[in-house]
């Protein structure tokens, strides 16, 4: 049988960068696709998180500052509620286990344990540069032990590497049955960043480019079942209202953190409203996907 090989319509191009709609794979991803080694560099030789384009010097600090300041609070908390509303914890421990993989800071795991000591919270994070800002607890690996999780959350990881199924399927056996996974990725194929054009979004540091509907796929191809499917504030909107933030840091520093309050201030009513959006229009900034391991 003849090897497969990733090919398909380029569907984008920007700075000599080219994404193709994959028909073996299902989802746009770059073309070429980057060697292993140089995917493991970018992770294991802390690359992601010294690289200006990606986290800017004062990054860490920036996030920390935010955080200290409750203003990732309520999102931290509709996180944890898509994880865990109505879901009974195994009986091991008798309550929640909730493994946030490739946790950046480790502020997700950091509330957890301030604000749900009902459950308990783990990390892993491959960075050794971000591990430095982590609480306590959290390694570089999957721990050593066949013990299996209530939950996992993972945020912006899979459009980084090679084989996203492949990622999938390690998580699945890592979850509890009906054990639930909370995805979230770059929402890079949707008609509004199509409407402001110009491709932008088309970086070195992105393997893979989903759609609603092709994260869907991959998630049904990987043993899970999607139970509800959101969106996070549809950036792009500012860039249309004339406040163009994609050159201009400071700027987008600002209307981030505008969002952040933003989300505070409203809470669930924020997160109604990008549901909305994305239900009816595909808008949002980033995939948020809540699957049950079947």
């Amino acid at each position: 049988m003849p090897k497969q090989t990733h090919s398909g319509k380029v569907i984008a191009e920007n700075a000599g960068l080219r994404i193709i709609e994959c028909v073996l794979c299902h989802h746009a991803h770059l073309d070429p696709l980057p060697s292993g080694e140089d995917v493991t560099k970018l992770y294991g030789g802390n690359e992601l998180y010294t690289n200006p384009e990606h986290s800017p010097p004062d990054w860490f600090q920036a996030e920390r500052e935010e955080y200290s300041r409750g203003l990732w609070n309520a999102r931290f908390a509709n996180d944890y509620k898509l994880l865990c509303n109505n879901v009974h914890p195994m009986k091991t421990f008798g309550r929640f286990v909730v493994m946030d993989v490739g946790c950046g800071s480790g502020n997700f795991v950091d509330w957890g344990r301030q604000y749900r000591p009902d459950s308990s919270f783990v990390g892993i994070e491959p960075s050794s540069v971000a591990r430095e800002h982590c609480p306590p607890g959290v390694t570089a690996t999957w721990p050593h032990t066949a013990y299996l999780y209530d939950t996992i959350r993972a945020s912006l990881v899979l459009e980084h590497v090679l084989n996203p199924r492949q990622v999938l399927l390690k998580w699945q056996g890592k979850l509890c049955e009906r054990g639930r996974l909370l995805v979230i990725v770059p929402n890079e194929i949707n008609s509004l960043r199509r409407r402001v054009g110009n491709e932008w979004w088309v970086v070195p540091r992105h393997v893979n480019y989903f759609s609603g509907a092709s994260l869907r796929r991959l998630l049904l191809s990987s043993g899970f079942r999607v139970i509800y499917e959101t969106a996070t504030m549809p950036m792009e909107l500012f860039i249309l209202l004339g406040a163009d933030y994609r050159k201009n840091p400071a700027l987008g520093r600002k209307l981030h953190r505008l969002r952040l309050q933003f989300e505070t201030m409203f809470g669930a009513k924020a997160f109604g409203l990008y549901h909305v959006l994305y239900k009816r229009f595909g808008w949002g900034g980033a995939l948020r996907f809540v699957a049950e391991r079947v």
